[in-house]
């Protein structure tokens, strides 16, 4: 359906329409969700090309992609693009909403998992503290968002051989999952 929505808005509105860039983006999505990653990143470059001649380079429209492109490059073990096109969405969401907004924390989120990918484990617990602190004062300090946060510093605690902080984080993300689904 998706892919009869694009050839339709291309032959609407032109292959370099911003409707075209979110039929893209949304194609992409699906491909992604289906497994075929390579699909989906070629969809949002393509969308990513769009909307930085429509919004600018520095949109938050383009932050979005960015960022998702930046997920899908991780899917494909493009971990230094990865971390390239997640740097340029921190620093566009950062302008944009302020260094402590929680859209700020997801980019910083997903940078820290490319960053543990490439075995930088001290960038990933740096970042990931940083989007937890930031999590827990959007969302408090039993959110399930900050439980999947605390998840992934867990992670970095115990690459960098901190076993007693991973078992501490560890047992207050299942803390919060068990409020929030039962045991």
């Amino acid at each position: 359906v998706l892919e009869r929505a694009l050839a339709i808005n291309e032959r609407a509105y032109g292959r370099e329409h911003t409707s075209v860039a979110l039929t893209l983006t949304n194609l992409g999505s699906a491909y992604g969700a289906l497994g075929d990653h390579a699909k989906s990143r070629d969809m949002l470059e393509r969308a990513l090309a769009i909307e930085e001649r429509a919004y600018g380079r520095d949109s938050t429209q383009v932050a979005t992609t960015l960022t998702n492109l930046g997920n899908v490059c991780r899917m494909l073990g493009d971990n230094s693009k990865a971390r390239d096109v997640l740097e340029r969405a921190l620093a566009i969401n950062e302008r944009t909403y302020g260094r402590d907004h929680a859209q700020v924390a997801t980019t910083l989120t997903n940078l820290g998992v490319a960053y543990g990918n490439l075995g930088d484990h001290t960038k990933k617990r740096d970042m990931l503290e940083r989007a937890l602190a930031i999590n827990e004062r959007a969302y408090g300090r039993d959110h399930t968002i900050v439980a999947k946060t605390l998840g992934n510093l867990g992670n970095a605690y115990g690459a960098l051989g901190d076993y007693a902080k991973t078992r501490d984080v560890l047992e207050r993300v299942l803390a919060i999952f068990e409020r929030s689904y039962g045991r």
